[in-house]
């Protein structure tokens, strides 16, 4: 195993994965709970993600069709009523009685 050429670089690599996967997990919840401002990081994702998948799909479509199939899943599940409708009360679908 080859050792990294400069661990600053590597920790911050490292931390930068964090702080994406913290991101990616906040507008997920967001989605989830019906909130309507996490329909634009989502759809930004899925943008860059299908940018990823469409290259993909030649040389390795065993990565590149997961990946767009998500991406066309997630965009879709952003329009649905429980996200771009605002209920009347303001509650969202995981709000405890």
């Amino acid at each position: 195993m080859d050792r990294p050429a400069s661990f600053v670089g590597s920790a911050f690599l490292a931390l930068l994965v964090v702080l994406l996967g913290a991101g990616v997990a906040s507008v997920s919840l967001g989605l989830w709970r019906g909130q309507r401002w996490s329909r634009s990081p989502a759809l930004v994702w899925q943008a860059l993600q299908a940018s990823v998948a469409v290259p993909a799909l030649g040389p390795r479509p065993q990565i590149g069709v997961p990946l767009l199939v998500a991406a066309v899943l997630v965009v879709v599940g952003a329009f649905t009523p429980g996200v771009v409708e605002e209920p009347p009360d303001g509650r969202t679908p995981l709000d405890g009685d």
